[in-house]
This record gives structure tokens, C-alpha cells and sequence, in this order.
């Protein structure tokens, strides 16, 4: 007699027509992620699932229908948790173990359509289903203990919270993520029009951002709404933290300004602070009123004044009394932020700040504009560019990658050809690697232990044959005591350094990457990508 689980109410559909299977196919490989209700399971639980590939087999009934076939999969089970009455994931163990198995259409969940949530496969293909939970919501990666796999949170960024019009796809923080407004809970409420949302975690509760307004006749007043809620876990509810809400005369309207939403911990104490731009646009060529909005706990810090609207206009600000009594970083990084947005706001697209020691800052720019670099910067304390020689500041500058060490006052940055090390205190850099012209590196990870640091350097003349992966190993003074070079055919989009395959230590011994296998002239295949994993010796 076969025990039915808890969420379906009948046998498992173990096969699929072979009219159907593409389809099936393609819900499973389009969502990279699934969700399984693991009725086997002792105890029973759920699963999220990485999907690499596919394969269909004969279904294995002796009384099977000659037209039907089983789909498998093969990939990693990296979560475990429980779900109860079809509600939010919860009570997470990480698992991080091989999956080769058959694919069951009434206890698998895939991305549906709508990119919003998981859905019952059987139901996908158009087939009645006895599940109790047709749908299910996939795990927020803020939620889960610990992040052990970033390619999760970047899938599920990228396919659940497209959350508006406006650019907030990255939060200045891994983190905080985009929220579209049919998840936003029940009491946060926002006025009029929804733009954009943001939500993270902290210690005291997680935490709601929405920017909102209302577009009214040019005769009429518009407004612009920005509203930050926390999380009260004992009562299960909602509260407002601070709100604003402005106000514009007929012919203007407050726009809220793309991309310059951050939520950075600026001084360092395990709490957010919200930093925003919106400006007036009014009918006529006069310079946009222009406002930065800074909060930290609930108080507002702010610079007012206007963006030029031609070349003959300058940019000017104001800045609030607000932050007389406040530590100085918070107003010198609002006025960078501004000074940023002023000169390049076409592609700037976000800004970390790093704090390594109460004296050293690393402040990292992001761009985004027919590609994707960055910029970094040393800052003192006080939010001060910190002094270097010219020669060892372009080195930081336009680093393609840089790490923190174990002792938090030195840099390890990878500014090809030169690959190097900088003790920031006393300015001092030592030359760790040297690479040949026309070669390009992707970024940089540091492994568990903190003693080795993996990146895969790509030469753009000998492609692919010169691609190798580098692992460096230091001592506790950061002396480099062994480099060591693997082959590997790591994926690259094209040649350039942001698009060469991450690299990811999944323990002092075992590094991850992307891999692919070429076509028979030598090119990507870019269908066959996969991750591999490179074991070093310790």
C-alpha cells in the first residue's frame, strides 16, 4: 500500500508522454532550480535542487505505455526544509550532496511563467493535479542560515524580483534584495504608484524599503513617497520606521533617481543605513531641485540643490545641519555618492563600502554601460580619500578584483599584469605575480582558511589553450610561499574580465568553477556549461 504524503494526494507520476517530454525538458533545464517534496524522506521534507542537466529513459514499468518515458536529473541537492500548509520555506539545513534520480511530476516544483514562484510540474503540463500545494515559494536566500552558494542567490535575484522599471536589480549589498510588490507582506503598505522595494535582514528584524508616487495632471501636485518598515518577529507584524513624503506644484513631478538606491552599514554596527537620490522635473530648461536622502536609525540626513541641465549650469549642493553631530563618513560618502551621480549617472550603478578596520575603508563603484567594471578607493575613517603614491593608487583604482586578508590591513588586488599585495597602514606592496600581455583575470576568492586565493587568468591571443586557474598560497605575514597553475577550460562569455568564469572555494582543498565542453573546432558550446571542481593539495 503505498503512504501518501502530506501535500499529494496520489500515486507518483513517474512518466510522461513522449509527445510531452521536450516540454517537460525545458520547465526543468529553464529553471536550473526545483523544489521536491521529498515523500521518501525520513522525516518527510522539501528539497531545492540544482538541475545540470537532463536525460530521458525508457519508463521503467513492466506494464509501462510503450509511448511514454521517465525524465532524470542529475545535479546537487544543496537545501533542506519544511513548508507547512503550502506556506514560506523554513528551518533550513545546508546539504550540499550528489542528485541523480527520476523526476516525479506530482512532487517536483519548477519556476512557473510568471518567474515569481514554484509550481507543480504535472499542473505546467497541463495535466489535473491532486497535490494539495500547487504552488510553493522557492527560499529567500536572505533567510537561509548562511549563503553557501551564490548562484542560487543570483538566480533567484535575476528571476524572481524584477521588481519595477526602475534599476535596484543590485543592492549594494548580497544581502538586500529587490521586491516585487505581490510579495511585499500584508501590512507594508506604500503610497499610490509602486516604483521599487528593497528588502534585508537584520539581527532586530528584516527590513522593508519602498519608493513609490503619484503622477497626477500638470495642473495638479504630484508627490514622491519613500517608506522603510521593520520586521517585529514576536508579533508577526510590520512597523513603519520613518517615512517622507514630498510634494511638487503643477508642471513638476518628483522623479525617483535610477540606481542610486544603497543600503550600506557605514559605521559599522551591524545596522543598514538607507542612502536615495530623487529630483524635480519641471516644464523648462532650469537646473533639477535634486535631494540625497541618508537614514541611519531612523534619522534623516540630507543634501539638497540641483543637477545643471547644460553645460553653462554648475551642479551644486547643500549640505543638511543633519549631520553636524553625526560621524563624518556619513556625510563625506553622501557627498561622494552625489558627486558620483552628478558626473556619471548614466552608468554608475552601485557603491559598497567595505570596513576593515576602524581606520581603513575600502569603497568599492560598480558600473554597468555596455559592460561591467569597477572602481575602488581607500578612505580614511573619517570617509577621507586615503593618500598613495599615483603608481599604487591606479594599481587599486582599477583593480579587477580585490581581497581583505586575515589581518584586515593588507590588500591582495589583481591589476594585470601586475598581481600584488599592499600593506595599507604603511603603503608598502610586494609584487606577487606577473602575466603576459593581452591576459585578463576574473575575480579573485579567498578559501576558508584564508591562507590561498584562486582566479582564473585568460590569455586573449591563445584562447583557450592558455586559460588557466591560479591558486596562491600564503603565510601569516601574507608572504606568497607557493603559485601554483592548473589548465582548466573555464567558461568565458567573451574576453573580458568581469565575464570570466568566479571561482568559489567549497573547501581548503576543493575550488569551483565554471566549465564548459568545446565544439569540435574549438569554439563554446555554450549549452554544456557545468560546474567543475579543481582538488588541490592542501
Amino acid at each position: 500500500m503505498l503512504l501518501l504524503s502530506q501535500s499529494a494526494q496520489a500515486d507518483p507520476l513517474e512518466c510522461v508522454s513522449k509527445s510531452k517530454v521536450k516540454a517537460y525538458q525545458d520547465l526543468i533545464n529553464e529553471s536550473s532550480f526545483i523544489i521536491e517534496n521529498c515523500y521518501y524522506c525520513e522525516p518527510e521534507t522539501w528539497r531545492l535542487i540544482f538541475i545540470e542537466d537532463t536525460e530521458v529513459k525508457n519508463c521503467h514499468w513492466n506494464n509501462a505505455d510503450p509511448d511514454e518515458v521517465a525524465v532524470y536529473g542529475r545535479g546537487t541537492v544543496l537545501w533542506h526544509f519544511q513548508i507547512d500548509d503550502c506556506g514560506e520555506p523554513k528551518s533550513f539545513r545546508a546539504i550540499d550532496e550528489p542528485f541523480n534520480d527520476l523526476l516525479i511530476l506530482n512532487y517536483i516544483y519548477a519556476i512557473d511563467a510568471s518567474g515569481v514562484q514554484a509550481t507543480i510540474l504535472e499542473q505546467q503540463l497541463e495535466k489535473r493535479t491532486g497535490a494539495r500545494c500547487t504552488t510553493v515559494e522557492y527560499p529567500r536566500p536572505q533567510d537561509l542560515p548562511t549563503i553557501q552558494d551564490t548562484w542560487y542567490a543570483e538566480w533567484y535575484h535575476s528571476k524572481r524580483y524584477k521588481s519595477s522599471s526602475h534599476s535596484v536589480d543590485l543592492a549594494s549589498n548580497i544581502h538586500v534584495y529587490p521586491v516585487n510588490k505581490k510579495y511585499l507582506p500584508e501590512d507594508v503598505k506604500f503610497t499610490g504608484n509602486f516604483d521599487a522595494a528593497v528588502t534585508w535582514s537584520e539581527p532586530t528584524g528584516n527590513r522593508y524599503l519602498i519608493v513609490s508616487s503619484i503622477i497626477k495632471s500638470i495642473e495638479e501636485k504630484s508627490s514622491f513617497h519613500v517608506k522603510q518598515y521593520r520586521e517585529d518577529k514576536e508579533a508577526n507584524r510590520r512597523i513603519l520606521e520613518w517615512d517622507i513624503n514630498d510634494y511638487a506644484g503643477p508642471l513638476c513631478a518628483w522623479d525617483f533617481i535610477e540606481r542610486s538606491l544603497q543600503v550600506l552599514d557605514l559605521d559599522n554596527d551591524g545596522e543598514m543605513e538607507s542612502m536615495f537620490m530623487y529630483r524635480k522635473g519641471c516644464d523648462g530648461l532650469d537646473p533639477q531641485e535634486t535631494k540625497l536622502m541618508l537614514f541611519s536609525k531612523g534619522e534623516k540626513m540630507a543634501l539638497r540643490g540641483s543637477f545643471a541641465m547644460d553645460e553653462n549650469q554648475d551642479d551644486e549642493y547643500v549640505v543638511g545641519k543633519e549631520f553636524t553631530d553625526k560621524p563624518s563618513l556619513f556625510k563625506n560618502v553622501a557627498i561622494r555618492h552625489w558627486e558620483h551621480y552628478a558626473e556619471e549617472e548614466i552608468i554608475n550603478r552601485n557603491t559598497i563600502i567595505h570596513t576593515l578596520t576602524d581606520d581603513i575603508i575600502l569603497l568599492e563603484h560598480q558600473y554597468a554601460y555596455a559592460g561591467y567594471w569597477e572602481e575602488y578607493e581607500l578612505l580614511t575613517s573619517s570617509g577621507a580619500v586615503r593618500q598613495l603614491n599615483n603608481q599604487l593608487q591606479d594599481s587599486i583604482k582599477w583593480a579587477s578584483s580585490i581581497i581583505a586578508m586575515p589581518d584586515e590591513q593588507s590588500l591582495f588586488y589583481i591589476n594585470a599584469p601586475g598581481i600584488g599585495m599592499l600593506h595599507v597602514p604603511s603603503g608598502k606592496r610586494t609584487h606577487l605575480v606577473h602575466l603576459f600581455e593581452n591576459t585578463v583575470c576574473g575575480p579573485a576568492s579567498i578559501s576558508p582558511s584564508g591562507n590561498k586565493i584562486a582566479f582564473i587568468a585568460m590569455n586573449h591571443d591563445k584562447y583557450i589553450k592558455q586559460t588557466k586557474l591560479f591558486v596562491l598560497t600564503f603565510d601569516e605575514q601574507n608572504n606568497m610561499t607557493k603559485k601554483e597553475k592548473y589548465d582548466v577550460r573555464a567558461f568565458t562569455a567573451a574576453a573580458a574580465a568581469d565575464i570570466i568564469s568566479d571561482v568559489k572555494w567549497l573547501s581548503n582543498t576543493e575550488v569551483q568553477y565554471v566549465a564548459f565542453d568545446p565544439l569540435d573546432d574549438g569554439s563554446i558550446d555554450p549549452m554544456s556549461t557545468k560546474k567543475a571542481v579543481l582538488r588541490i593539495n592542501d
